[in-house]
């Protein structure tokens, strides 16, 4: 029987879209923060929908994905492009403005020309902070 993480990665894959993982904890407070601010963001939610494939798991119930994506704590936000390879993974609570940017990262296919360290940098200095 697949899983909503291996069924994601089946869609990832029929789709040709990436994959972000979202892993959390249901007692955790930056999970709870995150879920109740960033990612019901409708812009992020329009994101996410139209150009991701988008899993939530609990790593209290899947703690086997621990051995593919290592965390510290939780939340903690891996991206993949379809074919499941890492491209990149962020922990900790993430803001709206920086999720979304996160997203175009990957999304418009940054990744491949530029470091995501460099991508932060450019796009701050864009928007002026």
């Amino acid at each position: 029987m697949a899983t909503e993480y291996e069924a994601g990665l089946n869609q990832a894959k029929k789709e040709n879209k990436p994959l972000v993982l979202y892993l959390n904890t249901k007692n955790c407070y930056y999970c709870v923060a995150m879920e109740k601010t960033t990612l019901v963001d409708k812009e992020i939610e329009a994101i996410l929908k139209k150009d991701f494939v988008f899993v939530m798991a609990d790593v209290e119930k899947r703690s086997d994905l621990l051995k593919t994506y290592p965390i510290r704590g939780t939340p903690s936000s891996f991206f993949l492009d379809p074919s499941g390879k890492k491209l990149l993974s962020i922990p900790g609570y993430i803001g709206k403005s920086d999720f979304k940017m996160t997203l175009e990262y990957v999304r418009d296919g940054h990744y491949k020309t530029t470091d995501f360290v460099e991508y932060r940098k450019k796009h701050a200095k864009a928007e002026g902070k």
